[in-house]
């Protein structure tokens, strides 16, 4: 029976492609830091702030009040003050109208129990200016309308009700808190990221193409991956650009040479699993040169490397990390 699944398993990675890039490529990874810096600064004179909440709607009805809100909010840089700060940072909650669900539906969970789910429309307006009356930010749109929102009732049967005003009702008095402290926490991050930086830890991968005569692979990737890990693990620590980005500029020099090889070598490939396995080792490479792309700061090229990166599914985790490490790196610098 032991030697039965272990066949199996066997089997298992090789249809799935794992048992033979398993025998081509490796991954390293690293996790670095960065010290993200302020898009924007603030004049060197600003040293204090305030904050200011109006709300268009009754707060009491969700259990809220205008100074809970603002509390909640946080400038982490600057000294905040009762009144009279540097810096005025008013909230605006909402419209005369009161937050309100978006297309509202009832969920069978199962076991007689009905969810109603909805986003909750209960924007925030914000604006953030000095003494002066010199506006440094704001947004007239900010909204948690994508996020979903859920209360659960005991049914007496297992088919789902249309929504009632009572389950609609419940879902807006218990859950609208969370939705307003939703736009507060995007508030914040957004304005001290911008004003104030922040620190940032990404994971990144590298892949490596083990040596094959099959393929025309000198077994060198190894050492490029290694040698560019260490140069991130170095910029960790002292955050210095220059040496990071001539490891980047090696590494993506021939990373770009041995794509070149690879494209001339993918029309003589015969079999089934060659062809395969060439998807993989290309997608190597496409995923390294956007990786180092993003270090280098040449955003045309990250998106050449990501698109192609897309188009092998089996790697989507992979390239959904690539998409949020460009996020992280690329705006800042």
């Amino acid at each position: 029976m032991k030697k039965y699944i272990c066949c199996l398993l066997a089997g298992m990675g090789l249809l799935t492609g794992y048992g033979a890039k398993a025998q081509i490529d490796g991954v390293v990874e690293t996790t670095v830091t960065y010290l993200k810096p302020a898009s924007r600064r603030l004049p060197d004179s600003i040293k204090t702030y305030d904050v200011r909440v109006f709300s268009n709607y009754d707060l009491g009805k969700y259990g809220l009040t205008e100074g809970q809100i603002g509390a909640s909010v946080a400038l982490d840089s600057l000294q905040r003050m009762p009144m009279d700060g540097d810096l005025h940072l008013v909230l605006t909650i909402g419209t005369a109208a009161g937050p309100h669900t978006i297309q509202p539906k009832m969920v069978n969970t199962g076991d007689y129990v009905m969810s109603i789910e909805a986003p909750i429309y209960t924007p925030v307006y914000f604006k953030l200016m000095d003494n002066k009356g010199l506006t440094y930010e704001e947004d007239s749109a900010l909204s948690s309308s994508y996020q979903k929102f859920s209360v659960a009732f005991r049914s007496r049967t297992n088919v789902e009700p249309p929504v009632s005003a009572y389950a609609n009702n419940a879902l807006l008095e218990t859950q609208t808190p969370s939705a307003l402290q939703t736009n507060i926490d995007w508030i914040n991050f957004l304005l001290n990221e911008e004003f104030f930086g922040s620190t940032k830890h990404i994971n990144v991968h590298l892949f490596f193409l083990r040596k094959s005569s099959k393929f025309g692979l000198d077994g060198l990737d190894k050492g490029i991956a290694d040698t560019a890990l260490l140069a991130l693990g170095q910029f960790s620590r002292d955050q210095q650009w220059a040496p990071l980005e001539a490891v980047m500029e090696h590494a993506a020099a021939y990373w770009e040479v041995e794509l070149a090889h690879l494209d001339q070598v993918t029309p003589t490939l015969k079999t089934h699993d060659d062809r395969y396995n060439m998807l993989f080792l290309k997608y190597d490479l496409y995923y390294n040169l956007a990786q180092a792309y993003m270090w280098l700061k040449d955003g045309r090229r990250v998106d050449y490397y990501l698109d192609r990166c897309h188009l092998l599914k089996e790697r989507d985790g992979y390239s959904a990390d690539a998409d949020h490490n460009f996020q992280e790196i690329f705006p800042a610098r």
